[in-house]
């Protein structure tokens, strides 16, 4: 991927990507498959990123598709939970170093 005008090559500068990140890669996606998903997470410039493959082998009650990530029906009971607990971890860490 590129901007508008061509000149930045945005997978050339993940190295740049300092902010906490989670990738949720599904297990069955054939847009983004898992594999392409753990290449760009290993190329990110962040101390504090996490990769989940959400799928049955990893202990998911289904190998997530796409959209299932999102809209899915396992979704409220698998993944949000997963996403929640990240962000308030992370929440927790903002307010401890702003209050020490």
């Amino acid at each position: 991927m590129r901007n508008r005008s061509g000149s930045v090559v945005y997978s050339d500068r993940l190295n740049e990507v300092k902010l906490p990140i989670l990738l949720l890669a599904a297990a069955s996606d054939l847009q983004r498959p898992p594999d392409c998903v753990s290449e760009t997470f290993h190329e990110l410039g962040s101390a504090d990123k996490r990769f989940l493959r959400a799928g049955v082998a990893e202990g998911f009650s289904v190998d997530f598709g796409h959209d299932d990530l999102l809209a899915g029906k396992a979704f409220p009971n698998e993944i949000f939970p997963i996403i929640t607990d990240w962000l308030e971890e992370r929440s927790r860490a903002c307010w401890r170093s702003h209050n020490d």
